[in-house]
């Protein structure tokens, strides 16, 4: 997310946000899993947690060590994805879901148009603190399904299934 104070844009590149996927479809999946499971998901403990960690995300990959990922990130016990409806209403999602997949979105700025800015710019936001590590840690599990060949990228930023 880049704001150019003289030409008065806003640019964002959606390919490389979010690790190539589509904040909708993030958002999407979000909401599935608090719907579905959010009232029953307790974090693990840190032991679990670093289990798991080596199961899914240590094989593959070579950027982190184990010393980083040992411990969980987020609050064992915690209920991660119980209220996220709450943090993503519809209108975000409407914002986000005027980005086109695939190229840099410029949003133009009107003179004195602050509040849509702004707004634009907290729709970004807030997907990007839902999905990180402190918060859900979801795109750390979508990252160790397509490293390990569960899923692939679809041409518009979601996920499918391998064939194989």
């Amino acid at each position: 997310l880049d704001y150019d104070r003289k030409k008065k844009i806003m640019k964002m590149d959606v390919k490389n946000s979010f690790l190539g996927f589509h904040p909708v479809f993030l958002v999407e999946i979000l909401n599935y899993i608090s719907y579905t499971w959010g009232h029953i998901f307790r974090e693990p403990s840190h032991s679990e947690y670093s289990w798991r960690w080596e199961v899914h995300h240590g094989q593959t990959s070579k950027e982190m060590s184990w010393q980083e990922k040992s411990r969980n990130p987020r609050e064992p016990g915690r209920l991660t994805f119980e209220n996220v409806p709450f943090a993503v209403d519809n209108d975000t999602v409407k914002r986000l879901d005027n980005i086109s997949y695939g190229q840099s979105i410029v949003y133009h700025c009107k003179p004195g148009d602050e509040n849509a800015k702004i707004m634009w710019a907290t729709a970004f936001l807030q997907v990007s603190l839902l999905v990180s590590p402190k918060q859900t840690g979801l795109l750390d599990e979508l990252r160790a399904l397509e490293q390990i060949g569960i899923i692939n990228k679809s041409k518009y930023g979601g996920a499918v299934l391998t064939k194989d």
